[in-house]
């Protein structure tokens, strides 16, 4: 099976692996064999600090922190993404739907997410389409 993407966190040394069928591999260093994670239809994934973000097929989304157990995020509200990212090096997700709405969740200790926070858990509009049309954000 073929990669389709490889994303990865210089800071712990995480590598994924996307295949084309929309299963993800993961590895710590270029040292250790990669494992098969429990994800299947998978489009996208995006590396975080100590963590992923993947958009499913069917416009859902998934966010493993493997420092939190269990995981400590509620993004259950969110549908219909189309887009994600993830800070290079920090612990924040985005999600951008369907609607143009940039959503943002995680650890806004820097003020990632429009302001200074420890920890936002459930995620918050960053940018409405009513502000203008989004298509994709960097």
């Amino acid at each position: 099976m073929k990669i389709k993407k490889i994303d990865s966190s210089s800071y712990s040394k995480e590598i994924y692996y996307l295949l084309e069928n929309g299963e993800v591999y993961y590895k710590y260093s270029s040292w250790y064999t990669p494992e098969k994670l429990p994800l299947s239809n998978v489009v996208d994934i995006a590396a975080s600090e100590n963590g992923y973000i993947a958009l499913l097929e069917d416009g859902s989304i998934v966010i493993d922190r493997y420092v939190d157990s269990p995981n400590s995020f509620d993004y259950s509200g969110l549908s219909n993404i189309v887009t994600i990212k993830s800070e290079y090096n920090t612990d924040v997700y985005y999600a951008l739907d369907s609607d143009g709405n940039l959503w943002g969740m995680g650890y806004s200790s820097y003020g990632n997410l429009g302001f200074v926070s420890n920890y936002i858990s459930t995620p918050i509009v960053i940018y409405s389409r009513l502000d203008g049309e989004i298509k994709d954000f960097y």
